[in-house]
């Protein structure tokens, strides 16, 4: 498998990654590239998966879980070191950002979005590292209305099936060209490992989906949030990791 990684806002991670991507300019080109890998268009499938703009210049994915909070990366909400290497020790994660600058985004388009809130607050994992733990809750200042929140799995057991679904914002395709800032939509992803805090799964994402839901088809329900993966994310072999939501059990409990 090729090497994984993790595209952080405002910095490339060791593992250049399935995550924040930057805006596209004004002509609709982007500088980066990458998307839902092989997906569809969403359609409105899944209204309650909403673009969040970190800033002015990067894009991430994030799941509305509760009228007031939604699910996404640790990364897309923080500032981290610039090598990431999860078989060695130390801090990754140096801050969280401004829960301000995070803006939450109605719409199967970017361009044509509105924005529905901003984040108050951020809750994270009691660790300042990011392998195994890259997950957040943004905490909005105001409640969303007219869309209904997903429901989040908070098992720890090993996953029941054996394909989920990905929904993300994420860049369409591997080119200097590709655009992002379209939510796009895959169905079937096989599950190659599943453990207490992390799943990992066959090809789908790029950047921009980071923060996005993996999704049981069984029950609807959000087993995953995406984390990294394989560079190049178009390659046949390419895999992703998702950080399982029971990591923030605890916070998703008092919010579910």
């Amino acid at each position: 498998m090729k090497l994984m990684s993790w595209l952080s806002r405002g910095c490339l991670a060791l593992w250049l990654c399935s995550a924040c991507a930057p805006l596209d300019d004004p002509n609709g080109v982007d500088q980066l590239a990458a998307e839902i890998v092989g997906g569809v268009r969403d359609r409105d499938r899944h209204p309650a998966v909403l673009a969040l703009l970190v800033g002015d210049d990067a894009l991430c994915t994030a799941t509305l879980i509760a009228p007031n909070a939604v699910l996404t990366a640790r990364h897309c909400v923080s500032r981290t070191v610039e090598r990431i290497l999860c078989d060695s020790a130390g801090r990754q994660v140096l801050s969280d950002l401004e829960p301000s600058t995070l803006s939450l985004r109605s719409g199967d388009e970017v361009s044509r979005s509105v924005e529905l809130a901003r984040g108050s607050r951020v809750l994270t994992p009691n660790t300042q590292r990011l392998c195994e733990a890259d997950i957040a809750v943004v905490l909005l200042d105001r409640a969303v209305r007219g869309i209904a929140p997903m429901r989040v799995d908070l098992s720890s057991l090993p996953l029941r099936t054996r394909t989920m679904s990905a929904v993300g914002f994420g860049q369409r395709g591997a080119t200097a060209r590709a655009r992002s800032g379209i939510r796009y939509f895959r169905e079937r992803i096989t599950v190659l490992s599943s453990s207490t805090r992390e799943l990992t799964g066959s090809r789908a994402v790029c950047a921009g989906d980071s923060g996005g839901p993996a999704i049981d088809p069984r029950t609807g329900s959000v087993v995953g949030v995406l984390s990294r993966g394989s560079d190049p994310c178009t390659a046949s072999d390419a895999t992703a990791v998702w950080t399982r939501p029971a990591v923030l059990r605890d916070v998703l409990a008092r919010l579910l």
